[in-house]
């Protein structure tokens, strides 16, 4: 009789032991659901702010054309260093980031004129404006620093439309979307929580632009012009253009 009813006990107990670990392991399941359903809300994000950069040395076009003529070392170095920025939209996906931007920058037009290493000529002349809408893509990988920051790595491409430009305010008429490019740029920014959804959004890159087409095209008929001058010695290339970027915004997580 006592081993049924110690048998019966044993069986209770099991039962009763089970049943709390499933209604555990349930409750822990739901808990763990409801983390993923908040990650899950806040996996994508949305904002808006503003942006200045600077496209340094070759600017929107840049080349230097070197000629050896007899004893003479002749560098005539062109650019358009720019200076500009505008507003911009982003959608976050935790770990990219996706922009689009309007861009008005500024500049002069630079040609210098070196002899046998001594600058002879130097001009700073014609204001150039130009427009662009600016599509960009980062890919970034957030590090929770505090509570209520994010930092994080960026590195990307930055695809620089040309819509229209300006000599001394007036329309360029050749076709300046010639002077689109292609950034590549790395970086970094941080992300300001105030509240459950607001953020505060900053960062920093910087990068460097590949060859455009107006400078291929102008390197190209550089050359032809010197061939058929007879100038053989000379050498036509284009100016490694960089610069920063600098970008405050607020976003909103849903």
């Amino acid at each position: 009789m006592i081993k049924k009813i110690l048998f019966i006990l044993i069986i209770a107990a099991a039962t009763t032991a089970l049943g709390f670990t499933q209604e555990e392991t349930a409750i822990v399941n739901d808990v763990n659901d409801m983390d993923n359903i908040k990650d899950k809300k806040k996996l994508f994000s949305i904002g808006a702010g503003g942006f200045i950069s600077a496209a340094l040395n070759g600017g929107a076009m840049g080349y230097d054309i070197k000629l050896q003529k007899a004893d003479q070392k002749e560098s005539i170095i062109s650019n358009i260093p720019l200076l500009g920025g505008g507003p911009y939209i982003f959608l976050d996906a935790a770990y990219m980031e996706f922009s689009c931007g309007y861009s008005v920058s500024y500049g002069k037009e630079k040609t210098k004129t070196v002899l046998n290493g001594k600058t002879k000529n130097e001009v700073n002349a014609n204001l150039t404006s130009i427009n662009t809408i600016n599509l960009g893509l980062l890919g970034k990988y957030p590090i929770a620093v505090k509570k209520n920051l994010n930092l994080f790595p960026l590195l990307g491409i930055d695809y620089q439309m040309v819509l229209f430009a300006k000599r001394n305010r007036v329309n360029i008429k050749s076709d300046v979307r010639d002077l689109t490019s292609l950034w590549v740029k790395a970086g970094a920014g941080a992300d300001l929580l105030i509240t459950q959804n607001l953020y505060l959004r900053a960062e920093a890159l910087y990068g460097a632009r590949l060859q455009n087409k107006a400078e291929k095209d102008t390197i190209k008929d550089l050359k032809n012009i010197f061939e058929k001058a007879g100038i053989h010695n000379n050498e036509v290339k284009s100016l490694l253009t960089h610069g920063p970027t600098i970008r405050l915004a607020a976003g909103y997580m849903f």
